[in-house]
C-alpha cells in the first residue's frame, strides 16, 4: 500500500525554511550579495544613461549657484521673473566702471601702501552686482565688515577696494570705514554709502623679487578671477537698475531638490538663447559619457553572474546541512514539491534581504560615484543619475536570480528517495 503525502503547511514551511543553520554564513552570503548587487545597480544606472536625469542630478548635487548667460542680452526683470517662477534667491551682475578719486598725495601713497602691507590695492572696479543674502552665502562671500542687507545707495565693496580707501587714509580698519560716505563716479558722480567689506580671495598679492640689476622689482596684484563678479560692488536691487541696463550674467541660488532641477532644465533646454556653466559639459562630453555607459553595461552583467554563483553555492551549502531534515520530511509523507516549497522560502528571503540593502546602498552610493567621476572629466558633471524603475529592476533581479540559482539543486534534491536522502546524510 503506497503511503499518502502529506502537504506540508505554509507555517511549518515558512519555519523550515527561514531557520538558519549557519548564520555567520548566511550573513556573509548577504553582504557578498549586498554589495555585488549594489554594484550591479550602479552599472545599470550608468548603462541607463539619460541626459535628461543625468542633468536634473547634476543640478541637485552640484548646482549650489546656477549661472544664466545671455548670447544676446538679458535684462534684471528677466533674471526676477525666473527667480519668481523657481523659488530660487537671484542675483545679476553687469559690467560697469567706477572708480573713486583721491588727493593726489594720498593717491601717491597707495603705492608705498602695496608695497608695506602685501596687498592688492584698488580704487576702481568693473563691475556692479545685486545678490541675495542665500546667494552671497552660497558663493561663499565673506563678510570683513558691515552688514549683507543693503538699502538704496549703499554698497558692499571688495577687500582690495578697501584697502585702496585705507591707503588714502579715509580710516585705519575695514570696520571704520563702514558708514562713511563716498562719491564714486560711474557715468556720473555718485554718492554711496559703504554699508561693509567683503574678502575678495581672486585678489592676487604684490610680490617683491630681485632683478637681474641687483635691486628689486614689484609685482602688482590684480583681480583676476573666474567669476564676473570678482572685485565687484554689491548694490540693491533697485540701485543696480539704475547702474545698469541690461545683465552680463545672472545667478541663482539652488535648493538641491529634483523638482527645481527639472524645472531649470526644461527652461535651458527650451531657451537656446541660455546658457549655463552647469549643463554646459553635457554638450562637451557626450561621446565619452557613451563609451562609459556602454563598458559599465557589461560590468552589470558580470556582476549579476557573480552573485548567482555566490547564492547557488550558499543554496548548496544549505541543502547539505539540512539533509537529515528533508530525509525524515520525505519519511514521513512529506512531497518533494515541500521540499521545493522550503528551499525557495530560503532564497527567496536571502533575495529579497539582499536586494532590499543592495537598493538601498547602490541609492546612497550615486552621489559618491558622481563625486569620483568628476576629476575623469575635470567637470561638475553627474552621469549616475536616480531611476526608480532601474532601482527596482534591481530588486527583482536579485530576488529572481536568488530563486533561479536555488532552482536546480533543490528540484535535484527533491527528486530524491527519502531513503537515500537519509543515508546521504548520515555519511
Amino acid at each position: 500500500m503506497t503511503k499518502r503525502k502529506h502537504k506540508l503547511p505554509l507555517k511549518a514551511a515558512l519555519k523550515m525554511g527561514l531557520s538558519i543553520k549557519k548564520p555567520v554564513r548566511f550573513c556573509f552570503t548577504v553582504l557578498l550579495a549586498t554589495v555585488a548587487f549594489a554594484m550591479t545597480g550602479l552599472a545599470i544606472l550608468v548603462g541607463c544613461y539619460d541626459e535628461g536625469r543625468a542633468k536634473v542630478q547634476t543640478y541637485a548635487q552640484f548646482g549650489d549657484v546656477v549661472s544664466l548667460y545671455p548670447t544676446e542680452t538679458l535684462t534684471y526683470d528677466t533674471v526676477k521673473q525666473l527667480s519668481s517662477e523657481w523659488g530660487l534667491p537671484c542675483g545679476a551682475v553687469s559690467s560697469a566702471d567706477a572708480y573713486y578719486e583721491c588727493g593726489e598725495e594720498e593717491a601717491n601713497g597707495l603705492f608705498s601702501y602695496i608695497i608695506e602691507h602685501h596687498v592688492h590695492a584698488t580704487l576702481q572696479t568693473r563691475a556692479v552686482a545685486c545678490f541675495d543674502e542665500e546667494l552671497l552665502s552660497a558663493e561663499g562671500i565673506e563678510l570683513l565688515a558691515g552688514e549683507g542687507g543693503l538699502a538704496e545707495r549703499e554698497v558692499l565693496i571688495p577687500s582690495c577696494f578697501a584697502n585702496g580707501l585705507l591707503a588714502c587714509g579715509l580710516a585705519e580698519s575695514a570696520e571704520e570705514l563702514v558708514g562713511q560716505e563716498l562719491e564714486l563716479r560711474f557715468s556720473s558722480p555718485t554718492a554711496v554709502v559703504i554699508a561693509g567689506v567683503y574678502q575678495n580671495d581672486a585678489c592676487t598679492y604684490a610680490k617683491q623679487y630681485a632683478n637681474t640689476n641687483g635691486g628689486f622689482s614689484v609685482t602688482l596684484g590684480s583681480c583676476a578671477g573666474a567669476k564676473p563678479y570678482t572685485g565687484a560692488l554689491f548694490v540693491s536691487g533697485d540701485f543696480y537698475q539704475t547702474l545698469a541696463k541690461n545683465a552680463d550674467v545672472g545667478y541663482f541660488a539652488g535648493d538641491g531638490s529634483a523638482s527645481t532641477g527639472e524645472k531649470v532644465r526644461d527652461f535651458f533646454d527650451s531657451h537656446p538663447e541660455y546658457k549655463s556653466e552647469l549643463f554646459q559639459p553635457f554638450t562637451a562630453l557626450r561621446e565619452h559619457i557613451a563609451k562609459l555607459t556602454g563598458a559599465f553595461g557589461a560590468v552589470g552583467g558580470v556582476l549579476a553572474a557573480f552573485s548567482a554563483l555566490m547564492i547557488f553555492q550558499f543554496i548548496n551549502l544549505s541543502i547539505d546541512g539540512k539533509r537529515q531534515m528533508i530525509g525524515i520530511l520525505r519519511a514521513l509523507g512529506g512531497r518533494s514539491a515541500d521540499v521545493l516549497k522550503i528551499f525557495l522560502i530560503e532564497s527567496g528571503f536571502l533575495g529579497v534581504l539582499s536586494g532590499a540593502l543592495a537598493v538601498a546602498l547602490a541609492a546612497g552610493l550615486v552621489p559618491l560615484c558622481n563625486q569620483m567621476i568628476v576629476p575623469v572629466f575635470q567637470m561638475s558633471v553627474a552621469i549616475v543619475a536616480y531611476q526608480p524603475l532601474a532601482l527596482i529592476g534591481v530588486f527583482v533581479l536579485c530576488v529572481a536570480v536568488s530563486l533561479l540559482s536555488a532552482l536546480f539543486p533543490v528540484l535535484r534534491e527533491a527528486k530524491k528517495r527519502p531513503v537515500d536522502v537519509i543515508k546521504f546524510a548520515e555519511e
